[in-house]
């Protein structure tokens, strides 16, 4: 097996300039420098406070902030499902039962 080396690689390990997720570029670095990557898909990272817990939670913010401030285009495949379940204004609460006046 051959020995592993961090002074093969050369800070930074990716290029903040580039779009996307740094992990692609951090492995063409290690490929380059003659490194196998190797990914452990038993791992979970949390990336910028996002956890697997609350992921979904925090989509959901997102895309009710896009319908209210009407970022999104009516035209887009899958607008009508978002507007069904979070209202045109995404001010739409899922917890409300039908049929119920709220005063």
């Amino acid at each position: 097996m051959e020995s592993f080396s961090v002074q093969k690689l050369l800070y930074p390990f990716f290029d903040p300039a580039l779009p996307g997720a740094p992990d692609a570029p951090f492995c063409d670095k290690c490929l380059a420098a003659g490194i196998q990557p190797y990914v452990h898909m038993d791992v979970q990272l949390n990336h910028r406070e996002v956890t697997p817990w609350n992921r979904i939670y925090l989509y959901e913010a997102e895309i009710r902030q896009a319908l209210f401030h009407k970022q999104i285009d009516p035209t887009e495949p899958g607008y009508d499902r978002l507007v069904e379940k979070f209202g045109k204004d995404g001010m739409k609460d899922p917890l409300v039962i039908k049929g119920a006046e709220i005063k």
